[in-house]
């Protein structure tokens, strides 16, 4: 699941995940609290995200809000949730890890940086599941 309201970085993210050796399905969201309503709405019956990719800054509430509250919800839980952050150096990193973040990606790279940054996490997490 990517929960990213800039649509730039969408892509390229999609982009990376075309270009690995799995078939990758995505869902797109543009706010944190779609992302919390669908991981509360859950059906143990249903298949659930291998991993989340979380813009730090969405509208209406912060990243680390929402990190929390998907951290909390049953699902969510054991979900690699990696937070996408705007170049406001380690102090945020850290803070975010304390939240239960699994990584951080500082962003904006460039497009072949950050390519590479999101293809390392996803391969790391579809090699655990």
């Amino acid at each position: 699941m990517i929960v990213e309201d800039y649509p730039d970085d969408v892509l390229l993210i999609e982009r990376v995940f075309s270009r690995l050796p799995v078939e990758i399905e995505t869902m797109h969201l543009d706010d944190g609290r779609e992302a919390v309503k669908l991981s509360e709405a859950w059906n143990p019956l249903d298949e659930f995200f291998d991993l989340v990719l979380l813009d730090s800054r969405l509208p209406g509430a912060s990243g680390l809000e929402m990190l929390k509250a998907l951290r909390m919800s049953d699902p969510m839980g054991k979900v690699p949730i990696v937070l996408l952050i705007g170049a406001s150096g380690d102090d945020f990193s850290e803070v975010a890890l304390g939240y239960g973040a699994d990584a951080c990606i500082v962003k904006p790279l460039a497009p072949e940086a950050f390519m590479d940054k999101v293809r390392k996490i996803a391969e790391t997490w579809l090699n655990l599941n």
